[in-house]
């Protein structure tokens, strides 16, 4: 039995055992922890091992584990237990543990809707197929508002898949959770180092997208749900047959929720265009599908049936709302997103990006649904918002929400700052709680020079720090906060202006005007923590930008820019591709990342010498873009 190839014997690697024997015991200690399949030991009587889990109480191991073979005793745990510890009543001679020679797992731990965690699970039981090894999976429940309510995992599946899959009860699994490296070539974890590594999966991120696309309806099949849940299932499956059968169905999923009704929609606003979809695009979306019968989910009953109203009176358009058709027997919530879900997989076309309306498209139609975002210029986006508003009456945070796109496509398309501004007034009219519509305002008032209207609207704000921060961050990438021309001198005589403006320059770690807080605010109590905060950054900068002027790409590359002639710069060049090409310089060098304290030149330097020195790995384009980069040093 302890010849099995597929099995490491790990009782001799002090990298991950440590054993101590005392007069009556031998003490095992695991430094990492990963599933242990067998032990082998003299030692018949189970209650002479013990072993320590996540408790602090020592356990016996089950009677039935253990296995007689040619004499020899085998504890045959086949990964099933978590143990940090063993203690056992032998010597370290009559004693061998052993480890799966590939126990690498594909973990799936997200903690969001539907769409998001059943994407995951299936990603890391994809991978799983394809790599050979295992997978799992983290459950919690989630219940926001009344828009999500997810059940635990032995209401949503099998004892079986429970036991099988399950990670949940495993305290040192990351909840909520997604490391999953690039995985173009997924061969090459075969070649991991590691005796157990954790990949948790996420439901963007795919290794040959185009044949998960393939394989996620299959593999979603594969998942072995309660008994309960799969009655729902089939229940869906016949009730969409019985009404739809061979008719060409649209889906339209306009997402409304936690983004647009949620406590949190200052900050779900940031998926406006990726999961949420306003009413207003439905209805051109709607005009565009005349001829197909259509059905249309999501959570706003209200204005779904509104639209369903408007378009039953003023046109003969075969328009269905999805929540008319689901069993009235069916009242929670997990039993009716599930029935929803597949209800949506049978439709022929799917318009939207929500996790549910992915989730729905993939293990249906083996392909990515419709994102109406991708669909338009913002040009376009704009008309569609101004042509097909106030047909239907909504509430006044769907007004609000609607405002906002108004305003993001407006700004796309180079609306002057008042009509902006005029924008995000009404928007605040509706919701005027709303922190993401007052810190825009709060720009676009310091740009109209309306600094006292911006003061006011920080001071009504500035108790919500930690809010604010969260805003921040989430639109630090898409840069509609900063200003690059900003006067700061003038913030002096407005403090709650000045104090909204030192946290958005910590979030985006926007160091350049530090000295003004200096000079104005560091004695002042409301000040000190942001300031400190943003010293501790700029420290950090200055210590990285030694390290940026001492590497080799910086070097290399202001070498060619303080170049002059051009065909010197060109010899250089020659001269350090052929070394290159014939060297592994590459992956000795160490990324040093970017800084705000270098200067413009100083910034082109290190990214020129970092494109040099990729140059061997690059396809023939973009070794031509390269070299026209090395050119156009003549511009410092």
């Amino acid at each position: 039995m302890n010849s099995n190839p597929s099995l490491i014997d790990i009782t001799k690697n002090d990298d991950l055992i440590n054993i101590q024997q005392n007069k009556e015991w031998l003490n095992i200690t695991f430094k990492n922890i990963f599933p242990i399949y067998m032990i082998k030991t003299n030692i018949s009587d189970i209650n002479s091992i013990l072993y320590l889990s996540n408790e602090s109480q020592w356990k016996i191991f089950p009677k039935n584990i253990i296995v007689n073979q040619n004499s020899e005793n085998y504890l045959l745990l086949k990964e099933a237990f978590i143990i940090n510890a063993l203690k056992i009543k032998t010597n370290p001679s009559n004693i061998k543990i052993y480890i799966k020679k590939h126990t690498n797992i594909f973990l799936a731990s997200l903690g969001g809707g539907w769409g998001d965690r059943i994407l995951a699970l299936l990603n890391a039981m994809y991978l799983s197929k394809h790599t050979g090894f295992k997978f799992g999976y983290a459950w919690k429940k989630l219940h926001i508002d009344n828009f999500i309510n997810i059940e635990d995992e032995y209401y949503v599946f099998s004892k079986k898949f429970i036991q099988n899959f399950s990670y949940t009860q495993n305290s040192n699994i990351k909840i909520n959770y997604s490391n999953t490296p690039n995985y173009n070539q997924y061969n090459s974890y075969n070649n991991t180092k590691s005796i157990f590594s954790c990949y948790y999966t996420n439901h963007w991120t795919f290794c040959k997208k185009s044949t998960f696309l393939k394989e996620g309806k299959k593999i979603f099949s594969q998942i072995e749900f309660s008994s309960h849940i799969n009655d729902i299932i089939k229940q869906s499956k016949n009730t969409f047959k019985v009404n739809f059968n061979k008719k060409k169905v649209i889906a339209i999923h306009i997402r409304s929720g936690d983004i647009i009704f949620g406590e949190r929609r200052s900050e779900w606003f940031y998926f406006h265009e990726e999961k949420s979809m306003p009413i207003e695009i439905a209805l051109y979306l709607i005009q565009k599908n005349k001829n197909n019968t259509i059905i249309l989910f999501g959570e706003d009953e209200s204005s779904l049936k509104k639209i369903i109203l408007y378009y039953q009176t003023n046109s003969n358009i075969k328009i269905y709302l999805a929540k008319d058709f689901i069993p009235k027997n069916l009242h929670n919530k997990t039993d009716i997103d599930i029935f929803e879900i597949i209800f949506m997989s049978n439709c022929k076309k799917i318009y939207s990006f929500s996790g549910f309306a992915r989730l729905a498209s993939i293990i249906g139609n083996q392909k990515e649904p419709i994102a109406w975002s991708k669909l338009f210029n913002y040009h376009k986006k704009f008309e569609i918002l101004n042509n097909f508003n106030s047909i239907i009456d909504t509430d006044p945070l769907y007004k609000s929400f609607y405002l906002f796109n108004l305003f993001i496509f407006a700004k796309n398309i180079n609306k002057p700052d008042l009509f902006l501004i005029k924008i995000l007034d009404q928007a605040l009219k509706f919701d005027q709680n709303n922190i993401l519509l007052k810190l825009i305002l709060i720009k676009y008032n310091m740009r109209d020079k309306n600094f006292k209207n911006a003061e006011n609207i920080s001071l009504e704000i500035k108790s919500q720090k930690e809010q604010i921060i969260k805003i921040y961050k989430l639109w630090k990438e898409k840069n509609i906060f900063l200003e690059d021309d900003m006067d700061y001198n003038i913030l002096q005589i407005y403090p709650n202006l000045s104090y909204i403006i030192l946290l958005r320059d910590l979030t985006h770690e926007y160091i350049h005007n530090l000295d003004f807080f200096n000079n104005n605010f560091a004695l002042n109590k409301n000040f000190i923590e942001e300031y400190n905060q943003l010293e501790k950054i700029k420290d950090k900068y200055r210590k990285n930008l030694y390290t940026i002027k001492k590497s080799l790409y910086y070097k290399i590359g202001n070498k060619i820019l303080n170049e002059k002639n051009i065909i010197k710069k060109v010899k250089i060049f020659l001269a350090l591709y052929h070394k290159i090409k014939n060297s592994n310089y590459l992956n000795s060098i160490q990324e040093c990342g970017t800084n705000p304290l270098l200067s413009k030149k100083e910034a082109f330097a290190y990214t020129l010498g970092k494109e040099i020195f990729a140059i061997n790995h690059k396809s023939f384009s973009k070794k031509v873009k390269t070299i026209k980069l090395m050119l156009k040093c003549h511009k410092f």
